[in-house]
């Protein structure tokens, strides 16, 4: 017995440390990308996840263990939701898949990290699967500024002037015009737009058209979830 592993016969296990929780990219290409950290979770101390990938997609990176530990995802009562994984690295941490079904919705996972002596405390969190993709709910116009409100929080994008577009309707269709500016406001659901209306018709809405320029990222949710263009 190496010094190391002195009274681990005895001695449940540390709740382990949760170092990177990554989802699949949401511009399709494979690759992986973290997840959103948003708001608190459930139990105390918690964070909150957010993805739009059901299934075991969601990918746990831990530290705290010791090579021949095996790892668990449980669920928020401390039951079992995969089978113990071996702890193989040198450095006794890890990743494995936190398995969150197939409903949306929010709910409560934990890794806990199991020895000789039996299963250790977990380190829980929190996953909201959310699979609804953001839209624009409604757009008021006060003189030159338009506050357009999504139907919920926009967590990515580029705030860019040329994706914009407030219209007017006017005898036989509708009239156009970009807005010259985008600014936030003290709600992650709004943009403030700067534009100047002909006041030909009655303001009616604006729409979405992705501009896809250097730098330029389309909106998107906490979960991963793209804003459509909404311009015909």
């Amino acid at each position: 017995m190496t010094p190391g592993h002195r009274g681990d016969a005895g001695i449940l296990p540390p709740a382990p440390d949760i170092t990177d929780v990554t989802r699949t990219d949401s511009a399709g290409t494979g690759e992986r990308e973290p997840a959103a950290v948003d708001g608190d979770g459930t139990e105390p101390d918690t964070d909150t996840y957010w993805t739009n990938q059901t299934g075991d997609d969601l990918q746990v990176s831990f530290t705290g263990g010791r090579t021949g530990y095996q790892v668990q995802v449980v669920d928020g009562d401390g039951n079992a939701v995969t089978a113990p994984q071996e702890i193989t690295s040198d450095d006794g941490g890890g990743t494995i898949a936190g398995p969150v079904g197939t409903d949306d919705g929010r709910q409560v996972r934990g890794v806990r990290l199991i020895n000789a002596a039996g299963a250790g405390a977990a380190t829980f969190f929190d996953v909201v699967v959310d699979r609804t993709a953001p839209a624009i709910a409604n757009a008021t116009a006060s003189g030159d500024q338009v506050t357009v409100t999504l139907t919920e929080i926009i967590a990515f994008g580029t705030d860019f002037a040329s994706d914009r577009w407030a219209w007017e309707h006017v005898p036989g269709g509708r009239d156009y015009y970009q807005a010259q500016q985008v600014d936030t406001t003290d709600r992650r659901d709004q943009r403030l737009l700067t534009v100047e209306l002909d006041g030909n018709g009655e303001f009616c809405g604006v729409d979405y058209l992705f501009d896809n320029g250097s730098g330029a990222r389309r909106y998107e949710d906490r979960a991963g979830n793209l804003l459509a263009d909404t311009l015909p």
